[in-house]
């Protein structure tokens, strides 16, 4: 056991004679806090000389269930901790600094971020330009992802008021973020990658300054789960709910392997579940636990664990959503699992309507094992009315577990080539907040840009002029990757040492040397004219660009 004083640990095997040394496996585990082994520290180590189970003596060993978390993205977006272990979940989560280098770090009210998760402690605004954009890798293209944005305003800035603002997911729009001076809101946001990340912007509309809190990633299982969501469809969040709980907690990893967030209203106020009697719900709760080993969807137990019924064995269970955008399409997923032991004289089957027509038919959830049941296609509904109706030859009333409602994103293409890190996204996304002075196109297969008016840097195949552009810096590498970039020419206005070429050239600085279509082309140390013409592909140890307060 000891404390991490970087961001990675080092094991080393020695050998010690001649045979070879070998390994069969690694694991890491984070440790909570500082109250656990108090005596390990950045000088002082633990390693294991006994730990016994007294009295069971069986002679098994005993660990706990590690619940599968590989290829989560968790940032704390403004943090000013490299990392910290979130107590609640054991995941770790680490600051934006090394991925963000725009906006201002703010700190909400302390009476607004009580209690809260210390992701909720710090925020990062952005106070210049009209867009900011999060480029969140690794991800693997054809996966599909959860994306988790989040917010709390906590008057950081003294208004009193939530700066509404926009958010885009690469090209395409997600919604409009607002809340109250206290909530703390969030979205999700189900894609499948195209590219090795993906790109998560923040939009000014008005006066005030976008802001965010936390983002998180996960990776989701297979194609078998949310089977709409493709490279040109994806799905927003509009509702989630765990039926039956009543406790007014919200459940998400360790519980949800997924890490999806599940809310237990205290009321089903989000929706309106009734009765056509007019009868009190009786939610159904049991400690047994509830499988989902057969269900892609892996709905957590603590979630199937509770459901609503009618008290009425031959009343039907209503529910519908008054919040779904105009014109929307729609994808549900509703989970059901049986909590009660059923006599053989009882049957619980029903089937389920969606606006009155049917949906499913005859359905018997089975005994503590989770069953999930989702649209077959997208579709259009502006209550999403669903009934759960129980059949003539049904002796129980209905039960439901939980259910998921989206909205259905139409997701537009990607208008440029990948950009280096530092430029903070795609300048080109979303199209109308694409970098100040820059003209894009939005050609899916062929994607090009430029920067309008005199100063212009183009991406096609006619050689282009770079004077005039301030340039400063080291130089990105990503030019070199531009394979429709023929020629470069830069200005330096008066004959002087060609100080440039020696910082971006790599070996010996004394010369630039490139081939281009079998041509040889040389450049000396020193400028003798004031016209320097590079052609591409060029060697570069680094590349660097003009500075980026202009396209912000």
């Amino acid at each position: 056991m000891l404390k991490a004083t970087r961001s990675y640990l080092t094991l080393c095997l020695c050998r010690t004679n001649e045979r070879d040394p070998f390994i069969s496996a690694i694991e890491v585990r984070p440790l909570p806090g500082d109250d656990v082994y108090p005596v390990v520290n950045a000088t002082l180590a633990l390693t294991n000389l006994e730990r016994q189970n007294y009295g069971r003596r069986d002679g098994n060993w005993y660990r706990q269930l590690i619940k599968i978390c590989a290829g989560f993205i968790n940032i704390d977006c403004g943090s000013q901790v490299e990392s910290y272990v979130h107590p609640n979940t054991t995941l770790t989560y680490f600051s934006d600094s090394k991925i963000m280098e725009f906006g201002e770090i703010k700190t909400p009210e302390s009476n607004y971020t009580d209690g809260y998760p210390e992701y909720f402690w710090k925020l990062r605004t952005f106070p210049k330009g009209n867009r900011t954009c999060y480029k969140l890798q690794p991800v693997t293209p054809g996966s599909k992802y959860l994306v988790r944005p989040t917010f709390l305003y906590g008057n950081f800035d003294g208004l009193n008021s939530f700066p509404q603002f926009d958010l885009y997911l690469e090209n395409t729009f997600v919604q409009i973020i607002n809340a109250s001076i206290s909530d703390w809101v969030f979205t999700e946001i189900i894609v499948e990658a195209t590219r090795g990340y993906l790109t998560l912007c923040l939009c000014e509309t008005n006066e005030r300054d976008p802001f965010i809190s936390a983002i998180e990633v996960r990776p989701l299982p297979g194609d078998d789960v949310y089977p709409v969501v493709n490279a040109t469809l994806a799905l927003n969040y509009l509702y989630r709910s765990n039926f039956g709980r009543r406790d007014g907690n919200w459940y998400r990893f360790p519980d949800d392997t997924l890490d999806r967030f599940w809310l237990s209203p205290l009321s089903d106020g989000l929706g309106s579940i009734n009765t056509t009697k007019d009868l009190i719900w009786s939610p159904l709760n049991i400690s047994e636990s509830v499988s989902s080993t057969d269900d892609h969807y892996v709905p957590p137990s603590v979630v199937m664990q509770t459901a609503n019924i009618n008290s009425d064995p031959k009343g039907r269970i209503q529910w519908n959503s008054t919040t779904i955008p105009q014109d929307a399409d729609l994808f549900m997923c509703i989970h059901f699992a049986e909590l009660k032991k059923l006599e053989p004289n009882e049957t619980r089957e029903f089937n389920i309507t969606l606006d009155y027509k049917l949906w499913h038919g005859a359905f018997r959830p089975p005994y503590l094992s989770a069953t999930t049941l989702c649209s077959t296609s997208i579709y259009r509904s502006q209550n999403n009315l669903v009934e759960f109706n129980p059949t003539e030859r049904s002796t129980l009333s209905p039960i439901v577990n939980a259910m998921e409602l989206y909205t259905v994103l139409q997701l537009s293409g990607s208008t440029t080539d990948d950009v280096d890190d530092a430029w903070t996204g795609d300048p080109c996304l979303p199209l109308n907040f694409t970098w100040e002075g820059l003209v894009c196109s939005n050609n899916r297969f062929s994607p090009r840009f430029h920067i309008s008016n005199r100063n212009e840097i183009i991406a096609c195949p006619a050689p282009r002029n770079l004077s005039g552009n301030n340039l400063t810096g080291n130089m990105p590498v990503f030019l070199v990757n531009l394979p429709q970039l023929k020629m470069l020419w830069f200005w330096f206005g008066i004959p002087r040492p060609f100080t440039w070429a020696r910082r971006g050239c790599q070996n010996d600085f004394s010369q630039i040397q490139a081939r281009l279509q079998g041509v040889l082309y040389r450049g000396t140390g020193t400028v003798t004219s004031s016209k320097f013409v590079i052609p591409l592909p060029v060697a570069f140890s680094s590349i660097g660009v003009a500075s980026r307060s202009s396209f912000l």
